[in-house]
């Protein structure tokens, strides 16, 4: 089975995007998440593996806010 979730995220500067992720947890699957944004630029992430991503998926991804550039600047709402 496959969940998709979506987070809203905020800059400092104001400006609105969302993380969007992709989970397959089906009983016996092995971990495979997928995270990318919309509203923000900023490298997808694919994660087979907890150790992957120890501080969460918004630290490796670095998003980048189109409105005023800043890098790694934004916030959960």
């Amino acid at each position: 089975m496959t969940t998709r979730t979506s987070s809203r995220l905020v800059c400092k500067c104001g400006h609105k995007g969302v993380l969007l992720s992709v989970e397959n947890d089906g009983p016996g699957s092995a971990l495979c998440e997928q995270y990318s944004f919309a509203g923000f630029g900023g490298a997808a992430l694919t994660v087979t593996s907890y150790r992957q991503i120890p501080n969460g998926p918004l630290a490796a991804m670095k998003p980048e806010c189109p409105k005023c550039g800043r890098v790694a600047q934004v916030e959960y709402t």
